[in-house]
């Protein structure tokens, strides 16, 4: 991955992150995906499975 590449991921990491945390029942629970997302961030199999998890759509399929 090339740096623009590497900065769109963080970008797109962490706005989903956002989503994420905000669309949960509680903070704890908000707190408790992204978790979950940080520890799956460079793992593409674990990371996609979560976003499927979570109901977003990955940044390569929209």
């Amino acid at each position: 991955m090339d740096n623009i590449q590497e900065q769109q991921f963080e970008v797109q990491f962490e706005a989903i992150k956002t989503v994420v945390k905000a669309n949960a029942p509680t903070k704890e629970e908000g707190e408790r995906r992204a978790k979950m997302l940080d520890e799956a961030k460079y793992n593409t199999k674990a990371y996609i499975n979560l976003l499927d998890m979570f109901g977003i759509p990955y940044p390569g399929n929209l």
